[in-house]
């Protein structure tokens, strides 16, 4: 007999010769000859008892070691497919980019022959570094982003989020839709047919045509609003911009217009500020007052101006009133149910199930109501605020308002039949009374 053992230690061979070297051999002989070959560990009894019983010349698998287990690589899983260049991977502060596994050290094994075979360890994930807005948690090995912004990894390795997108040239339709959680910033045009929506700030240094475009924060446009009707621009906030000619604004906040107001469609929920412009044509509704250079032109353009359109806010403010009034007369009437059950809990020791619980329902809305009040408190308040930022519905104009210029304040209508100068428009009992403006 023979034993033979695999380069790799693995595995270990019996080859027998010649059946007569099976005689009068038991599974300790052969167990007791492996040993001497040092074949020690993973020995096949099973195998050999089979070989025993029934004898045949030939090379047997009589035992097995246990190969090691390399480690695994560390690598780092994205939350985002960085492999995909894109213009835009929006971000929220708190939200988890990346987490990081480090490498596993394996399991060794162990040859026939009672040796240890080492395992190899894994390697490190490849190197990352944190920039601006990130940070790593060491308890769950993961990569937060600590602002709003842009993902962006950069070919060194540093992953870093950015709150401002600048772009460097125009957005147009090839951009697809623009929907960006932080501020932007364009070096050129927004083009017809672009979608862009920011839900921060937007500086635009050239012009936005026909897009679509919607700003949460405030808006700033170098250049100005034009085309052939079919933009929309609605800014949550405050919005500035040279001109606007034959488009669509709403603005929640002030609007500055510098130069001039073409046939434009304003929707203003704070004050429209225009002390150097011109607005010929359209319609322009605002909360709060106008200033403005001149209105309308020599040609008498048909104009709109409507101001302090504050019907909604103050239904608002009439609603919320009656819901704090009901809702405290409601406390009221739980608090002395709560008494009342509270006595009755003294006398009797304890109160019925049914009871119990309804004063444990009452104790809930004793503690729930005063929140909901503070909120429409909040809320009522957040609406005079508002109110009083829009200013005095009015109307200064430093220049001219032309005929032809129909003017609306605070419900009080009123034709423009021939041109005036230096005028200051305000509501009055129901009319609408002009003043001069004492030149200095």
């Amino acid at each position: 007999m023979k034993v033979k053992i695999s380069p790799d230690k693995l595995k270990a061979f019996l080859i027998i010769e010649s059946k007569d070297e099976l005689k009068e051999k038991c599974v300790d002989d052969i167990v007791r000859f492996l040993n001497s070959n040092s074949v020690v560990q993973g020995i096949k009894l099973d195998e050999i008892e089979k070989i025993i019983q029934n004898p045949e010349e030939g090379e047997f698998l009589i035992a097995e070691g246990n190969p090691p287990v390399d480690g695994k690589d560390g690598y780092i899983s994205f939350e985002f497919d960085m492999s995909k260049k894109t213009l835009i991977r929006n971000v929220k502060a708190g939200e988890r980019i990346a987490t990081i596994y480090p490498p596993t050290s394996g399991v060794d094994g162990i040859a026939v022959t009672g040796e240890t075979l080492k395992a190899k360890a894994g390697k490190p994930a490849n190197s990352i570094y944190l920039g601006e807005n990130v940070t790593f948690s060491e308890s769950d090995k993961t990569i937060i982003a600590t602002a709003d912004g842009n993902l962006h990894l950069n070919e060194d390795g540093t992953i870093e989020v950015t709150p401002v997108l600048k772009i460097n040239g125009n957005i147009d339709v090839t951009f697809g839709e623009v929907n960006f959680i932080g501020s932007l910033i364009v070096n050129g045009d927004i083009k017809s047919g672009a979608k862009v929506k920011v839900g921060k700030n937007l500086e635009v240094y050239g012009n936005i045509e026909d897009a679509d475009v919607e700003v949460k924060g405030n808006a700033l446009i170098g250049g100005g609003f034009i085309g052939y009707g079919r933009g929309k621009l609605y800014v949550h906030g405050d919005v500035s911009l040279r001109y606007i000619t034959n488009q669509n604004l709403v603005a929640d906040g002030n609007v500055v217009i510098k130069r001039e107001a073409v046939n434009a469609n304003i929707l203003c929920g704070g004050k429209l500020i225009a002390k150097d412009a011109v607005i010929i044509g359209g319609t322009i509704m605002t909360k709060g007052e106008i200033e403005v250079k001149t209105i309308g032109g020599a040609e008498y353009s048909r104009t709109v101006i409507i101001i302090g359109r504050r019907d909604a806010q103050v239904e608002k403010i009439k609603k919320i009133t009656a819901e704090i009034r009901r809702l405290e007369a409601y406390l009221e009437g739980v608090k002395s149910e709560i008494y009342a059950l509270a006595r009755l809990k003294i006398d009797w020791g304890e109160l019925p199930e049914e009871q119990e619980k309804q004063l444990q329902n009452l104790m809930k809305w004793r503690d729930e109501i005063p929140k909901r009040l503070q909120q429409l408190e909040n809320m009522k308040k957040n609406i005079l605020e508002d109110m009083r930022k829009a200013g005095k519905a009015r109307l200064i104009v430093y220049g001219t308002i032309y005929k032809n210029t129909y003017l609306e304040i605070n419900g009080a209508k009123e034709e423009i039949s021939f041109d005036m100068k230096n005028s200051i428009f305000e509501e009055d009992m129901g009319i609408i009374v002009r003043t001069k403006i004492q030149e200095t």
